[in-house]
């Protein structure tokens, strides 16, 4: 019986050479980050409260945030932002969560 299609060998070094080519293409191309976000500054969520302490001081003022009866934070989750604003800068907070609180 005649064998049909190309030899076995052919197809073995028809594959080799794509791969070799293929390498060859992947190493010219830049390397990856390991992040998309690492062009930027992240604050991670422990400091998340910090930085949102500071924007709204830069933003607004210790005077206005400490008018009348201060800050009232709505969602405030675990009250690290009143925490904060309150230890930190003496700023009066109120905080609001519609969650029950946890020990």
């Amino acid at each position: 019986p005649a064998a049909s299609g190309a030899p076995r060998e052919h197809l073995l070094a028809a594959a080799a050479a794509l791969r070799e080519q293929g390498e060859a293409v992947r190493a010219l191309r830049p390397a990856k980050s390991a992040s998309r976000f690492t062009e930027r500054p992240r604050v991670r969520n422990k400091e998340r409260a910090g930085a949102l302490r500071r924007f709204l001081i830069d933003t607004y003022g210790l005077e206005a945030l400490a008018s009348g009866a201060g800050v009232l934070d709505v969602a405030g989750g675990q009250g690290a932002l009143g925490f904060e604003l309150l230890n930190l800068n003496r700023v009066p907070v109120t905080v609001v969560d519609p969650r029950e609180m946890t020990a």
